[in-house]
């Protein structure tokens, strides 16, 4: 297991073929969460991730009592580019995540994972038709992409 308890807002950079089936620990707490699942899809052996971002979305599931699934972590340049991924996209910084809640891969789902998000001090949120993108960046920012005016006074409602 790998404790970050100790830590901050560190990001840590992890060896995939070393680290990646360890679990992240807080405080001797073993999470629910992998290195392994924050990982690059375009198979580099290295990762980073937020100690602040993986504090935010274990309390997320110890709050639901649903898994996070992780479709989306950290991302190297290459392959944040191949998916048309911003080129200031906190992926690139291991500080964001897009995720699923449950098995709800709908706009409802997500709009409650956003709405959660926001209430536990998510600075980065983006809601889209089957996933959130959750993000411990320094600036509040928020989004709606689903069309359905989901963001209004730059908070999200039903």
């Amino acid at each position: 297991m790998i404790e970050i308890g100790c830590y901050d807002d560190a990001v840590l950079d992890l060896s995939i073929p070393d680290d990646g089936q360890q679990y992240f620990c807080i405080n001797g707490t073993k999470t629910h969460f992998r290195v392994i699942e924050f990982a690059s899809k375009d198979g580099a052996n290295r990762v980073k991730v937020s100690v602040k971002l993986i504090r935010l979305l274990e309390h997320m599931r110890v709050l639901t009592g649903l898994p996070i699934h992780i479709n989306s972590g950290y991302r190297t340049l290459e392959h944040n580019t191949k998916v048309g991924g911003s080129p200031k996209s906190q992926h690139l910084t291991g500080k964001a995540a897009d995720v699923v809640i449950g098995a709800g891969n709908n706009v409802g789902h997500a709009l409650k994972a956003a709405i959660l998000a926001e209430s536990l001090g998510a600075t980065g949120i983006g809601l889209y038709n089957t996933f959130t993108h959750i993000d411990v960046r320094d600036n509040k920012s928020f989004w709606d992409n689903t069309g359905k005016g989901l963001l209004q006074n730059g908070s999200f409602h039903y």
